[in-house]
């Protein structure tokens, strides 16, 4: 008769250490900075619509005017008040808190 051994080993699998908090698009910044940085420009797009613009001026009498927003401008213009709004809101800023109603 031929005897059989058998040889069992065991290792001990630890799990992995938990990485750090993915960031993802194009710059890698931090929530807060990010939030920040998005409703400031929502505030500067909004400045803009009523910075100064000229139509030519080959046009004798300079047509130079200001606050006058005008065509495209004013899709900018609210796109930029609802950026800032939004923006304002996840902060939790009272009266605005209807545009996020489940939190920021």
């Amino acid at each position: 008769m031929s005897t059989m051994t058998t040889t069992q080993t065991t290792t001990q699998v630890t799990a992995p250490a938990p990485a750090e908090p993915a960031t993802s698009g194009v710059l890698a910044l931090p929530p807060h900075i990010a939030r920040a940085t998005a409703t400031a420009g929502g505030a500067l797009t909004v400045i803009s619509a009523f910075l100064a613009w000229t139509w030519t001026s080959a046009f004798p009498g300079d047509l130079t005017l200001y606050g006058y927003p005008g065509g495209l401008q004013w899709l900018v213009l609210v796109s930029g008040a609802l950026l800032a709004l939004f923006g304002l809101s996840s902060y939790g800023i009272k009266g605005l808190t209807w545009l996020t109603p489940q939190g920021a």
